[in-house]
């Protein structure tokens, strides 16, 4: 798929994770079957804070969203393990899909 008719398939989803500018607003997706939160937990000085978490009950795991790595076509995920290890991850927009109602 041509990076053009990407940027069209993505339009949407880019567009409604743009517009997370408040705290506690949220988007669920699914991305590569599994589905998942992307959450505003914090905005400061013109800055906003998400974090992608998973939806599946019992275990929450998350990742933050790294602001100046998110691109046209993904977002760039990291997280840091207990020995402070940082684990990065790249979300194709391509792969997600808003998930309406839940």
């Amino acid at each position: 798929m041509t990076y053009n008719a990407q940027l069209k398939a993505t339009k949407s989803i880019r567009e409604a994770i743009a517009n997370l500018r408040e705290k506690g607003q949220e988007v669920t997706i699914k991305y590569r079957g599994s589905k998942y939160i992307i959450h505003c937990y914090s905005v400061f000085q013109d800055e906003v804070y998400l974090v992608v978490r998973t939806k599946n009950g019992m275990l929450d795991e998350s990742m933050n969203v790294h602001s100046d790595k998110t691109s046209n076509l993904s977002i760039t995920l990291y997280s840091f393990d207990m020995m402070k290890t940082r684990t990065d991850y790249k979300m194709k927009f391509i792969d997600m899909e808003i998930v309406e109602g839940e």
